[in-house]
């Protein structure tokens, strides 16, 4: 009697050893919120800004909270955390701007020190421009930052533009901080400098489209003036009455996104969202220089160096060549990692109904120099890696979202209207996930209800930023008070990520 109870005790000695270590490799909770695969994700600490809240999170990898930094306001979009520790963060001004209304709106960015210090609170924002979305912190400690300016209905008339409505184009402004509340603009960058038009050939910018790709059609069929021309919402098509509204769905004809800075080609990346592109610029030209069409390290003034994403918007291609579907967050791999030097982006899918993490593989000479005279689009780049979910349709986000290229090779992913985080290997593994990648796709499925994140960034713990600093876990992002949420210009973040069939989203242009 007594070999027969051995034996089972030791089963069960043997299962209790294996389910310990298995616990030890992975992590899932009941709910299928979240989940950790200890020996393939890459370790660190990730920074979260929920839109909807006023509070920015440094969380571990079982999403307990090590750090917070309090704001007066929602993120304008963006939060970064610096190598020395310090946060800036993209703010929302109080009240609204009477002239700029839309999807990424801001007018404010904001440094904290690790406590919660706010050391620089520079706000941009009148009738007559506005920041928005992204910026790129600078190795000199200038702040790159996306904005909106606006121009009249006969500034656009004048520039050839054949809707009769006044447009918000995107500028770049350099900002180096000068004091606790303001800044000095040293370098800008304004992409009504560079607009071509081929409908009137009276105006001093009329030209041959196809053959100045380095010049931006202020009329493209892929922007917002055809819709604004008809009258049209951009997100369904129906007539809304409004010709020439303040909803970034007509006035707005770019909507960069996304901004990124290579400091050993010093050029800048810019995601183009409406314009379904990507576009570099040389950053080393005066302000003179890139008004015009000469000067700068690369002999180019401020026209595009490269562009990449949808040729008919410069009338050198057709429907059938488009690869980028109302992108986010295009960024450069950084060196030393798997695919330095590709550019990395959130393809969003737009109408094709699904999202994608592309990397692209492009050309370039030794100068640092791209050939934009190709004869079509993969002459130019092509997409070397690509994420999408088995079926395409249980992994969509229409808007906001990014991704991040980690160390080890893995891609950390925001898929942002639903703030659902998740990492996958280069063998495409889900990782590490918080949130639900299938279901009935709720507003809860990822951050807090009503919560939805731009993008992520994932730091290891030994990154300049962290060391040194306090790590203890205080409280997780599972007990997040939604008393904390702040109401969003105009509605609660709405909307959500696509994790289930038959989901569609308009969204308004983040």
């Amino acid at each position: 009697m007594g070999k027969p109870f051995v034996n089972i005790s030791f089963s069960i000695f043997i299962f209790l050893v294996f389910s310990i270590c298995c616990a030890e490799e992975s992590i899932k909770d009941q709910a299928g919120q979240f989940y950790w695969d200890k020996s393939k994700a890459w370790n660190g600490y990730t920074l979260i800004a929920p839109l909807s809240s006023t509070s920015t999170y440094l969380v571990d990898m079982e999403l307990n909270i090590v750090n917070t930094w309090e704001s007066d306001c929602s993120p304008g979009m963006a939060a970064y955390l610096l190598e020395n520790g310090h946060l800036i963060r993209t703010g929302m001004m109080k009240g609204r701007n009477s002239t700029f209304r839309g999807g990424g709106i801001g007018g404010r960015v904001q440094e904290f020190e690790w406590d919660g210090t706010l050391i620089w609170d520079f706000e941009y924002s009148n009738t007559e421009h506005i920041l928005h979305h992204d910026i790129e912190y600078l190795p000199n400690g200038n702040t790159l930052m996306i904005v909106w300016e606006r121009k009249t209905a006969q500034d656009s008339s004048s520039a050839g533009s054949t809707a009769d409505i006044e447009l918000w184009p995107d500028c770049i402004i350099e900002v180096s901080p000068s004091s606790a509340r303001s800044g000095e603009i040293v370098w800008e960058w304004h992409s009504w400098d560079h607009v071509i038009q081929d409908v009137d050939p009276s105006k001093p910018n009329y030209g041959n489209i196809e053959k100045h790709p380095e010049l931006i059609n202020i009329n493209s069929a892929n922007g917002s003036m055809k819709y604004a021309a008809e009258g049209l919402d951009r997100h369904n098509g129906k007539r809304s009455g409004k010709i020439g509204s303040m909803r970034n769905g007509g006035s707005d004809i770019h909507h960069i996104n996304g901004i990124d800075y290579n400091p050993e080609l010093d050029q800048i990346l810019l995601s183009v969202r409406w314009l379904n592109e990507i576009w570099i610029i040389d950053h080393s030209t005066t302000i003179k220089e890139a008004q015009g069409h000469v000067g700068g390290r690369y002999g180019s003034g401020g026209d595009l160096l490269f562009r990449w994403g949808n040729p008919q918007a410069s009338n050198s291609g057709t429907a059938g060549d488009r690869k980028l579907f109302h992108q986010h967050d295009a960024t450069w791999i950084p060196d030393n990692y798997p695919g330095t030097g590709d550019i990395l982006v959130f393809n969003n899918g737009g109408q094709r109904g699904y999202s994608s993490v592309d990397a692209i593989a492009f050309t370039r000479n030794i100068k640092g120099l791209y050939n934009l005279d190709r004869t079509s689009v993969s002459d130019l780049a092509s997409i070397v890696w690509s994420y999408t979910s088995s079926p395409e349709s249980d992994f969509y986000s229409g808007n906001l979202s990014g991704a991040q290229r980690l160390p080890n090779g893995n891609t950390l992913i925001c898929s942002g209207k639903g703030g659902v985080l998740f990492e996958v290997t280069q063998g495409k593994e889900v990782v590490w996930r918080y949130g639900s990648l299938s279901g009935k796709g709720n507003r809860s499925s990822g951050m807090t209800t009503r919560s939805q994140v731009f993008k992520v960034e994932r730091f290891a713990p030994d990154n300049p930023a962290l060391r040194g600093k306090e790590l203890t876990p205080k409280g997780s992002v599972f007990e997040i008070n939604e008393s904390k949420q702040v109401r969003r210009a105009g509605k609660w973040g709405q909307g959500r990520s696509k994790v289930g069939k038959g989901a569609r989203f308009g969204g308004t242009g983040n």
